[in-house]
């Protein structure tokens, strides 16, 4: 199969869990990154300013070339948080080389762009274009009843506590290991770039009609309905966007409530809490049950703590900063935790894998 060759613009070091699992985007060759002012990044450039990347031993990086000959640009949602002068030079750059755009996740400057694409007569994407026997649920055009539907397939969440605790990360690699132990799996996740491997990204899916609170946990519902209806997988893995509960004032993380939506509309069979870098007791675990337990009403099945923490400067300012941090490693007599070495060596899916064969739901399982 003859890949498509992609730039990615801007280069965060968010992307660098797709460059790890870069077999599931089979379809795309990551050939270029490329930073804010428009410069081409090198491993080792990466490497020097990224300690995860440096910790990734797995990711191959063999496909970097500034030489290749490129198909696409991808416009990830990041270009939101530039300087738009700065950023649109650079779009403006490749539509003059005449390399098709191909925006995921870009809100604040995509007219923008489309109006730079159209000056110059280059193709401007903003969805993957699906072919006709696909099974994918076209959700932006699906009816939906106010009824509950009943979900039989498995599904596994994750969920965390601050938007940066390797939560992507984690969908990732399980997919990627049920997938190599043969399951069919549906992946609605937390990354703007699902559907570049036929998956679904949860944001465009829960904020693609103006809904309200109540009909949009009806639709989300009948979504997950019919995916299990038309794709028939063996296992869902949904990752939850927002996190569970606000940091601080200036912090909210729109108080759960997004959250508590999504949770009315499905019930986990197996749920993952990722957690901020730090040392936790018991106590901590038995609280944070209850609060699962009773204001989204799921169990917590496992613990998750990542190497990821909010700088305690940036609480005070409108975005938080994180640092990623040495692991630590926390053990419970009482509750599953994992930590960072446990999603390289399989321990979370073991875990997961194993769970689902406990309930015996599914003959796949």
């Amino acid at each position: 199969m003859n890949q498509i060759n992609v730039a990615v613009y801007p280069f965060e070091e968010s992307f660098i869990p797709v460059l790890r699992y870069k077999e599931l985007f089979d379809k795309y060759k990551f050939c270029q990154l490329i930073k804010h002012n428009g410069e081409k990044l090198g491993e080792n450039e990466i490497k020097e300013k990224s300690t995860y990347a440096r910790d990734y031993s797995q990711i191959n990086w063999e496909d970097l070339s500034n030489d290749c000959s490129l198909d696409m640009l991808l416009v990830t949602r990041d270009i939101d948080k530039l300087e738009w002068d700065v950023a649109l030079r650079v779009i403006e750059k490749y539509c003059n080389m005449g390399i098709e755009i191909l925006l995921m996740g870009v809100q604040t400057v995509k007219g923008k762009i489309q109006e730079i694409c159209a000056s110059y007569n280059v193709s401007c994407k903003t969805e993957i274009e699906t072919s006709s026997d696909s099974k994918r649920v076209d959700y932006k055009n699906m009816e939906y009843s106010l009824t509950q539907e009943t979900i039989e397939t498995p599904i596994v969440s994750v969920a965390g506590v601050v938007p940066i605790t390797q939560k992507y990360q984690i969908q990732l690699n399980l997919l990627n290991n049920f997938n190599k132990d043969g399951y069919k799996v549906t992946l609605i996740g937390t990354g703007c770039l699902n559907e570049l491997m036929g998956s679904y990204s949860i944001d465009d899916v829960l904020f693609s009609r103006n809904l309200s609170e109540v009909h949009r946990i009806h639709y989300f519902n009948n979504f997950i309905k019919e995916i299990e209806k038309q794709e028939e997988p063996d296992v869902i893995i949904i990752g939850v966007d927002d996190p569970l509960l606000p940091l601080s004032s200036r912090h909210s993380f729109n108080y759960g409530i997004y959250a508590s939506e999504l949770y009315n509309a499905f019930t986990p069979d197996v749920s993952i809490i990722s957690l901020m870098n730090g040392t936790y007791n018991d106590e901590f675990y038995d609280e944070f049950d209850k609060l699962c337990r009773f204001k989204y009403k799921f169990e917590a099945s496992a613990y998750f703590v990542s190497r990821y923490v909010p700088l305690s400067a940036s609480m005070y300012r409108e975005k938080l900063s994180y640092a990623y941090t040495n692991e630590i490693q926390n053990s419970s007599d009482k509750h599953v935790v994992f930590s960072n070495t446990d999603i390289e060596q399989k321990g979370i899916y073991d875990f997961v894998l194993k769970k689902l064969q406990q309930y015996g739901r599914c003959e796949q399982f």
